[in-house]
């Protein structure tokens, strides 16, 4: 087996024109920021890089309501009817094409009640449940939100559960022991309902880093999260400040018109921030797809498993809704004979 890297001329999406640890201080001073229920536009959908974070939906929605019942559902063909205020009452029906709905007063672990939205959506014949909603708040002016990624009534799961931001990006950052709002950096804390974010100033040492600014892309970058020692960051627009450590990229998105594709670190190195220093990485430009063959005798093989990769080594995968198609050639080694060519589909 070798490998070949091909690079690509043109592509529409995407062508170019172990650190201590600084502890908050627990008995210090907290600013606390208290939050309140928003139902997502269906047209502002928040993205994750967890693929599978939606649950089965059969006979009801594992939440407890008021009255203390869970929250009744009926799957019949083509719809589903659900109860949303927990007095077994089924009158909402969604159909095949999925619906975001608002239930009544869940019960949290904390004892406390509150709406709690879910997107109810089918897979052929199957039918799934998920957050479709968070719980958000202002600080200097900056609104942002919290989400229950996990579907769980449990907001305050550290490294799932996640932060959004009213001028970040589409993508959703998982929350750490340190968060950046409004280009601050604060030790963060919740309640498992959500209601009450806890924030007090960072004391460690931090940097700046930039992956954004000079990305060279004609598609848009529609969310960049990075990933270091004390958490995740939203990178998305450019220039931010983070906790002294070594990023990568845990997740993102490009769209250009409806079609987009996911970003991933691949073999990218870490980008290292120091104390007071600014980090740029610039990602990107000079595209490559990278496959591998198998050759047997007279007879290639081009193997499935094909990639984009960038001028930094990060990776772009999942193209939607319409996978691109590449046209790969294949010429002898000596003389550059052509020997065949074709289209391959990347999706």
């Amino acid at each position: 087996m070798r490998q070949i890297i091909l690079v690509i001329a043109v592509i529409g999406l995407l062508a170019a024109p172990g650190l201590l640890f600084s502890q908050a201080d627990e008995n210090g001073q907290w600013t606390e920021v208290q939050m309140k229920f928003k139902e997502f536009k269906k047209d502002a959908p928040v993205l994750t890089g967890n693929r599978e974070s939606a649950k089965n939906l059969s006979a009801a929605i594992a939440f407890e309501n008021k009255k203390g019942s869970s929250f009744t559902v009926e799957v019949g063909p083509g719809s589903v009817r659900i109860d949303l205020t927990g007095g077994n009452n089924l009158t909402t029906k969604i159909s095949l094409k999925g619906e975001i709905v608002k239930l009544k007063d869940v019960k949290f672990k904390d004892g406390s009640f509150n709406d709690y939205a879910v997107r109810i959506f089918s897979k052929g014949k199957t039918w799934f449940y998920e957050r479709a909603g968070g719980m958000f708040g202002t600080i200097d002016g900056c609104e942002f939100g919290i989400i229950d990624e996990n579907t769980n009534g449990v907001y305050n799961d550290k490294g799932i559960d996640a932060v959004v931001y009213a001028k970040g990006g589409k993508w959703a950052t998982p929350i750490g022991d340190v968060i950046n709002i409004n280009n601050k950096l604060y030790y963060y804390r919740a309640n498992e309902s959500g209601s009450v974010v806890k924030l007090q100033e960072f004391k460690g040492k931090a940097g700046e880093i930039d992956l954004a600014s000079d990305y060279k892309i004609k598609g848009n970058l529609n969310g960049l999260v990075i990933k270091g020692d004390k958490g995740c960051f939203d990178a998305t627009k450019g220039k931010i400040s983070v906790p002294e450590g070594n990023y990568t990229i845990l997740w993102g998105g490009v769209e250009k018109g409806k079609q987009d594709c996911r970003i991933e670190n691949g073999s990218m190195e870490p980008v290292k921030v120091e104390e007071g220093k600014l980090s740029k990485k610039t990602l990107g430009d000079n595209f490559e797809i990278v496959f591998t063959i198998d050759k047997n005798g007279s007879k290639i093989t081009i193997n499935a498993n094909m990639y984009i990769k960038g001028g930094a080594g990060e990776t772009y995968t999942d193209f939607g809704p319409n996978p691109i198609t590449p046209q790969i050639f294949i010429k002898e080694d000596k003389n550059k004979k052509l020997l065949d060519k074709g289209k391959f589909c990347l999706g």
